[in-house]
């Protein structure tokens, strides 16, 4: 299953949504997004670990119709 991070569950008030087919992917995409808007270097231990809590399964979205 796909899985999903909001930015929001480890940083308030950023809406940032990574998405990916693992939790690699989506640390390596949670990463770039770090260093980029919230000007982080580097992922410390306690970072990491709270972004790995904050991972979730990808639920479809099933359309009406």
């Amino acid at each position: 299953m796909k899985k999903l991070l909001r930015c929001c569950d480890v940083i308030s008030g950023c809406d940032f949504v990574a998405r990916g087919v693992n939790e690699n992917e989506i640390i390596m995409r949670v990463t770039q997004h770090a260093r980029v808007v919230h000007d982080v270097a580097w992922m410390t231990p306690d970072l990491l670990k709270r972004v790995l809590a904050a991972i979730r399964d990808d639920e479809p979205v099933i359309a009406e119709g």
